[in-house]
């Protein structure tokens, strides 16, 4: 059955907006529905409602945790929702699920949806990344907390692994329990790690490419497929500089994401200042402060339309997000990683295999060697061939047909029960 055959659907899709990558990548998606015929209902946090609706949406705001407080509880190594958090949003995607009545409601991070989607009998579609089906407790990044840092590097690698055998566990554990308590309260079964919350769904897609993530334990019991490498991209126009840009000269994108650790931008801009290349930066208005004043060398905006930054540039450092990485490398660019959370880190190692490709840790980031590293893939014409024949690997997928196919299959079981649709 080919999906010109396939009704038009009502489609939920709920982005938690903790990071601007959910929503943009969810955006992404949504849009290639619409394309496709189908209605699209849109919730996550107001403030981007206007992105919602300049693509044609409805749209439906929902509670969602601001950006600030989750990282500082990540920072602090704290669960990022409180049971009430998760309770209050449960409740409210229960209101949204029966009011609308979506044939499908698509999330990411909205792990709320995991408790409410089955109290309001909705199939529900998840969205994460298929690297936490790999993620074991024993091999889990050092973290940034506060003690650890404290210490230092050269004392918390080994006094973390020391413990980590029994820490890493307990505290996953302990993680779980404002899930397992709202959980309790609708008759579900509790968790064993807070890790477990990304994929309680009734079938998951992940937004990455097997060629560089590969396909989740034979023991993984829910449904999945791949969907292809998602990056999305930021609603938003080029700068005014942008035909300032010299053609003749190499351009690096450093864009830090809004996870990861801005602070380290005007660090990092001194290291390249001293490369013969032109600085594009991505970052918020206080760290454009904070930048020096070199016309004609660096150029810098609070936002960027990114695929177009990385088709320009010859060299990409980002935060190691999967969305950034694939954003780069979909444009065949050289990357340099420098992560900071545990979900970058958890991410890079499966990308640092390429050999166009380097991890950094914002940790201890010694600039002697980010000078190197950038000046080993700007110097090396072989690197810049084989990122760009990768990336006619990357091109391969249709993302919005690998979905639609996930959507009929999540729907088939309620199909063979009624005929309240069309397939």
């Amino acid at each position: 059955m080919t999906t010109s055959q396939v009704k038009p659907l009502r489609l939920l899709f709920m982005a938690e907006s903790i990071t601007l990558a959910h929503v943009v990548r969810l955006l992404t998606l949504a849009e290639g529905q619409k394309k496709m015929g189908h209605e699209v209902i849109f919730a996550t946090a107001e403030k981007y409602q206007p992105w919602a609706e300049a693509k044609g949406f409805q749209f439906r705001k929902i509670q969602c945790l601001e950006s600030a407080i989750f990282q500082q509880r990540l920072s602090k190594g704290q669960t990022f929702l409180q049971r009430q958090e998760i309770s209050d949003q449960v409740h409210e995607d229960i209101r949204l699920l029966k009011e609308l009545r979506p044939n499908v409601v698509i999330g990411d991070f909205r792990l709320s949806l995991g408790i409410s989607a089955k109290v309001a009998r909705v199939p529900y579609i998840g969205v994460i990344n298929a690297y936490w089906t790999h993620f074991d407790p024993k091999d889990m990044p050092v973290p940034e907390t506060p003690f650890l840092s404290l210490i230092g590097r050269k004392l918390a690698y080994p006094l973390f692994r020391s413990t980590q055998g029994l820490l890493v566990p307990l505290l996953l554990r302990q993680q779980a329990n404002g899930f397992n308590k709202v959980r309790m309260e609708y008759a579900q079964p509790p968790l064993q790690s807070v890790i477990d919350s990304y994929s309680q769904a009734d079938y998951l897609v992940f937004p990455d490419a097997p060629e560089i993530v590969p396909p989740p334990p034979t023991n993984f019991r829910i449904p999945w497929k791949f969907l292809g490498p998602v990056a999305g991209n930021l609603p938003c126009e080029l700068p005014d500089w942008w035909p300032d840009l010299k053609p003749t000269a190499p351009v690096i994108y450093l864009n830090m994401g809004s996870s990861g650790k801005q602070e380290l931008t005007p660090k990092i801009v001194n290291v390249l200042t001293e490369l013969p290349a032109q600085i594009v930066v991505g970052t918020s208005q206080s760290i454009q402060r904070q930048l020096p004043h070199l016309p004609g060398k660096l150029f810098s905006a609070t936002a960027l339309p990114g695929d177009q930054i990385c088709q320009l540039a010859d060299l990409v450092i980002c935060n190691g997000g999967a969305p950034s990485m694939y954003q780069a490398l979909l444009k065949g660019r050289p990357t340099i990683g420098i992560t900071n959370n545990m979900d970058q880190r958890i991410a890079m190692p499966f990308f640092a295999h390429l050999p166009f490709v380097k991890h950094l840790r914002t940790w201890n980031l010694n600039p002697d060697q980010l000078k190197k590293s950038t000046s080993e893939f700007l110097d090396n014409p072989l690197v810049k061939i084989e990122a760009k024949d990768f990336s006619q690997v990357l091109h391969k997928y249709n993302i919005d047909e690998q979905l639609m196919d996930a959507i009929k299959e999540v729907l088939s079981p309620k199909l063979s029960q009624t005929s309240s649709l069309d397939l």
